[in-house]
């Protein structure tokens, strides 16, 4: 990584370090590639979330939804 000359920092100016380790996250191979949802409704340290493949037009409505029924429930925001 080098710096940008041109920045108030001098040669010394790049990232900081959360946009290291955003760019380690963005090209981690073990990363999230697709939607996924919890079938196991139990939550805790030892539950088995058992995730489940979905469609990426499942995936969108269910946050549709949430999001509709947040906005009724409190439409202020």
């Amino acid at each position: 990584m080098e710096g940008v000359p041109e920045s108030d920092r001098g040669a010394q100016a790049g990232f900081c370090g959360k946009g290291v380790s955003a760019l380690m996250d963005f090209y981690d191979p073990k990363r999230i590639l697709y939607p996924v949802k919890r079938t196991n409704p139990k939550k805790g340290l030892h539950e088995d979330p058992k995730w489940q493949l979905i469609s990426w037009e499942e995936a969108l409505d269910t946050i549709a939804e949430k999001l509709i029924a947040a906005m009724k429930k409190n439409p202020e925001g």
